[in-house]
């Protein structure tokens, strides 16, 4: 997930929180003997106030007296355990941290928190992995008893894992409060000169008037918004995109995640010349993305992880050169081609792809995605399509990534031997093999040197 660093310093407009503060810094000044860290997480949407909220409470005059050290650390993703402690490390000094080792870092650690009764701000944590999650508590169990970890997070799964106590769960602003808000940062605290129509966008519900009315979320206001950068619309329960955003041509961030509803995205969002981040992560329903996405020249994220019922991804997908982030790929199957559908080799010259790259319905032939010239890939998962009985290896042998991966998963391939490409990869740390029941053979995998997980199910 891409997003800005944020920072400690108090916010410049609160409206709201009064309540959720006082709750929260009653909790991180408690004593609790049976944990030396007590960990809280603060849970909810995006979009509620979180960091908000936290930087209030970073700078409660109650917790600056009770703790002795106070940390805050934007931690985003991925979720890198060594970089997270030379962000605590720059945080606690004030100083840059060098670029060593973990283990002449944690040490570097111990010596700043050995005994000291600290407060760590964790915000915007999406890691859902518990190992890795356990290995950065490991090393902050230095401090003395009353020490506190206080993480913002959107995923109950985060808050689940990572907590000691029971998460708080963050909720929306009241109508009142949110046009309030609204007035402050939208419009500079002045009413709109049509104020008998206060028109106005509650996160997670829906669009209300001043009669208490539900109202359709195209007479949003929108001369305010003309230069606006940022749009979030994550779990908003909207059928559609709402077609005032064509207007918004400074818009760089979309965000349509999680609105369960959505069955595609229409065409116009392709004038959006400088939109860099497009997020429709677990749009379940979504078919279709935008056919002519190749003029979205600028977008370098494209988050479509979760959108199962994809036909296919848009011919042209290939020359997004900026592209950096493709969660999924869907291939077509044959019943599925177009005019509009491209084919794996879309990903032929998106040599710039980073981080995890999931594909579908694998299967329906031998075309080489070029996944060996994309150093930057640190998980790759193969998706074979389980309606074919069987998979040709020839299939499986085009599908060959960069010796850099760190992690591999392959799901229902139904070749009976897994291509010899698998035993190249010296860097992987993880591999994960399920449900492939017609493969007699593995590769050596003890050939691997990295390896430290392997996972097996047939």
């Amino acid at each position: 997930m891409v997003r800005d660093q944020t920072e400690s310093s108090v916010p410049r407009v609160v409206i709201g929180r009064d309540s959720d503060k006082k709750a929260i810094v009653e909790l991180l000044v408690a004593s609790n003997s049976e944990e030396n860290v007590s960990v809280l997480s603060i849970v909810g949407i995006g979009g509620l106030g979180k960091t908000t909220l936290a930087q209030l409470i970073f700078n409660d005059e109650r917790i600056k007296n009770y703790f002795e050290l106070k940390i805050w650390v934007c931690v985003s993703d991925p979720f890198d355990v060594k970089m997270i402690v030379r962000k605590i490390l720059e945080s606690a000094t004030g100083t840059k941290s060098e670029d060593l080792e973990l283990e002449a870092l944690k040490s570097q650690l111990g010596n700043i928190m050995y005994s000291k009764r600290y407060l760590l701000v964790l915000d915007d944590v999406w890691n859902e992995n518990r190992e890795k999650w356990d290995n950065l508590k490991k090393l902050l169990e230095g401090g003395s008893s009353g020490t506190k970890i206080l993480v913002t997070t959107r995923s109950e799964r985060v808050a689940q894992i990572s907590s000691t106590v029971k998460p708080y769960v963050l909720k929306a602003l009241s109508p009142s409060e949110s046009w309030s808000l609204f007035l402050q940062v939208a419009l500079k605290g002045q009413e709109p000169k049509d104020s008998n129509k206060k028109t106005f966008l509650l996160p997670h519900q829906e669009l209300y008037d001043d009669d208490d009315g539900t109202i359709s979320i195209d007479k949003v206001i929108l001369p305010n918004f003309k230069k606006l950068r940022v749009f979030d619309m994550d779990s908003c329960g909207i059928e559609k995109v709402p077609s005032f955003i064509k207007s918004l041509r400074h818009l760089r961030y979309l965000d349509v995640s999680r609105n369960k509803k959505i069955t595609e995205l229409p065409n116009f969002i392709t004038n959006l010349q400088n939109l860099q981040v497009l997020n429709v992560f677990e749009c379940h329903s979504l078919q279709k993305l935008p056919k002519d996405i190749k003029k979205l020249i600028s977008l370098r994220h494209l988050y479509c992880a979760g959108c199962l019922r994809l036909h296919y991804m848009p011919r042209g997908i290939g020359q997004l050169a900026s592209l950096q982030t493709l969660s999924m790929f869907m291939a077509a199957t044959d019943d599925s081609v177009s005019k509009y559908a491209g084919g794996l080799d879309e990903m032929d010259t998106l040599n710039n792809l980073r981080g995890s790259l999931e594909i579908r319905k694998l299967g329906h032939g031998t075309i080489n995605p070029n996944l060996k010239e994309k150093p930057l890939l640190q998980s790759l998962i193969l998706h074979f399509d389980d309606n074919l009985y069987v998979h040709r290896e020839e299939t499986a042998s085009c599908l060959q990534p960069h010796s850099n991966l760190k992690e591999l998963e392959v799901w229902a391939y139904r070749g009976f031997s897994f291509p010899s490409w698998v035993s190249s990869l010296t860097n992987a740390v993880i591999i994960r093999i399920f449900h492939c029941s017609k493969c007699q053979h593995l590769p050596p995998l003890h050939q691997l040197p990295s390896l430290q997980y392997l996972e097996l199910i047939v």
